[in-house]
């Protein structure tokens, strides 16, 4: 009886396909918005989605991005130069072009553009070149004023905005996206900004990587309160920001670089630690208002670094909404 083997034989019916981690690459990854939200959507679908390439130019975003995504080859290069033969097939391409170009809130002469449009037209470019089954590529709402100037968009192409209140970040945070996909299920939150800052700890004066990297306590200085009361309050054209910023209700955007006395800066009253000064928002709260997790690694030892790689970056939760309808998607067409 010893000596007798059994063999076991699935039948897995024709119109079953059994599906594989579908392979994905990031465009102008910077530190990981996308990887991040995909990556969330895994632990629940048993590893769904594999990133297996990554490209910025941005040294301390790639940086940041390894650190947090080992699994990932990730690139330092200018995505112009690159040879477009040495990019990996996949599944899914998706990516964040530089939205500097097309921003309302850079007023600068250097605006440029047509910088903006030729990166936009190079991650088409590269979609084309793949064929990817599902591509997708976010910008300011603003960037959708352009698209009558971009070349290369596919004929598929849908667009749409996302706001982070509807995709379960306490910001109102608006996201322009191109893709093959259709809209996302919403997530609507009831957070607000004070859930966020209580978060965390009351930040301190330094900047301790064992308490809490780039939690730093900044207070707005006494001869700023006015010109920051000006420019958010009486500064015509621009239209009203509430100062300080109302901790009930959710955050405004959360821009990369925050000027000391700009209209963009978000300024709290946090009574935990001082009811009569007020303080900006620490880069690690506004990657919580991203949607990043409280243990995302930041890979500088630069507040201001730090601060413009939380405001660069794609909210995890809607690329993690978007993520979840690809995976609706891919799994009815294997059914059918």
């Amino acid at each position: 009886m010893n000596n007798v083997k059994y063999y076991w034989k699935i039948y897995i019916p024709k119109h079953i396909e059994i599906i594989m981690p579908l392979k994905v690459i990031d465009l102008y990854c910077g530190i990981g918005g996308w990887a991040t939200g995909f990556k969330t959507v895994n632990k629940n679908h048993e590893h769904f989605f594999d990133t297996i390439w990554a490209i910025d130019m941005w040294d301390k975003a790639t940086e940041t991005y390894a650190a947090n995504h080992p699994e990932t080859e990730v690139v330092t290069e200018d995505i112009m130069k690159i040879d477009i033969d040495s990019i990996p097939k996949a599944d899914v391409v998706v990516g964040s072009p530089p939205c500097v170009s097309f921003s309302s809130s850079n007023r600068l002469p250097s605006k440029n553009v047509n910088l903006g449009v030729t990166r936009v037209e190079r991650f088409f470019e590269i979609v084309q070149h793949i064929q990817p089954k599902y591509w997708a590529m976010e910008n300011v709402k603003t960037f959708l004023r352009h698209l009558s100037v971009i070349n290369g968009i596919p004929e598929e192409a849908n667009s749409f905005v996302l706001i982070g209140t509807d995709y379960n970040i306490p910001q109102k945070r608006h996201r322009a996206i191109i893709t093959n996909l259709r809209i996302p299920e919403k997530r609507i939150t009831d957070k607000t900004l004070m859930d966020i800052v209580t978060t965390l700890p009351p930040p301190t004066s330094t900047d301790n990587p064992d308490y809490k990297k780039h939690h730093r306590l900044i207070e707005v200085k006494e001869q700023h309160i006015g010109r920051l009361f000006t420019k958010k309050l009486l500064k015509k054209g621009a239209g009203r920001v509430p100062f300080p910023d109302p901790l009930s209700r959710p955050s405004r955007t959360v821009v990369a670089t925050a000027s000391p006395v700009g209209r963009e800066t978000i300024v709290i009253l946090d009574q935990r630690y001082r009811p009569d000064k007020l303080r900006y928002l620490t880069a690690r709260e506004a990657l919580l208002l991203q949607g990043f997790p409280e243990n995302y690694e930041i890979v500088t030892n630069s507040n201001t670094t730090a601060f413009k790689m939380a405001g660069n970056a794609f909210p995890p939760t809607m690329a993690q909404a978007l993520a979840e309808t690809i995976i609706k998607e891919h799994t009815h067409h294997a059914m059918l």
